[in-house]
């Protein structure tokens, strides 16, 4: 059955529409995640909101042994996540873009540069609103660049810009624990 559109009513004084993301995002490599829940499947979505929900809630994503989700503190107001509509109709894909300020230890962000060049990812990052956005999956993770700078004497902030990007059928919210403890 085809999918009913509802109104979008948009923003009528009835919610909050605050912007940007939390200050604190997750990630996890693939290779650290042992099951991950699936997008819903086309056929089977009748109604608008189900289509970008990964549902988490009875099947969350879970680690393999010893592994958890990281937890990354971005500088406030820098979070964003994009999306945007690519290639030829009839064959259009979402990219998904994070991009965020980090602000830390100079060595521990050269290690994580040094390993995220080569790993694939999925992203858990927060929306000022409490929905969360997943960025990646196992079968169309992300990848995350990161550009360090010093700053100078005078003015710019000594960190890093983390960049996050996934090509999928749709940007996806998910629902779900994340898992934050080392699995057993």
């Amino acid at each position: 059955m085809p999918v009913e559109y509802e109104d979008l009513e948009g923003k009528d004084g009835s919610f909050e529409n605050v912007p940007g993301t939390e200050q604190i995002i997750y990630f996890a490599p693939i290779r650290d995640i042992l099951t991950a829940p699936d997008p819903p499947e086309f056929a089977g979505i009748t109604v608008l909101e189900e289509a970008s929900v990964i549902d988490g809630t009875a099947t969350p994503i879970s680690m393999k042994t010893g592994k958890k989700f990281s937890k990354m503190k971005i500088l406030m107001n820098t979070g964003k996540v994009t999306g945007e509509m690519t290639g030829d109709r009839g064959s259009r894909a979402v990219k998904t873009m994070f991009e965020a300020v980090y602000i830390g230890s100079t060595a521990e962000l050269y290690g994580l540069q040094r390993f995220a060049k080569e790993d694939e990812y999925v992203i858990l990052a927060p929306h000022a609103n409490g929905d969360v956005q997943q960025i990646g999956r196992i079968k169309k993770p992300a990848l995350m660049t990161i550009s360090t700078d010093t700053g100078t004497d005078e003015e710019g902030t000594k960190g890093g810009t983390i960049t996050v990007e996934a090509t999928d059928v749709s940007g996806w919210l998910y629902d779900g624990d994340i898992p934050l403890t080392a699995a057993t």
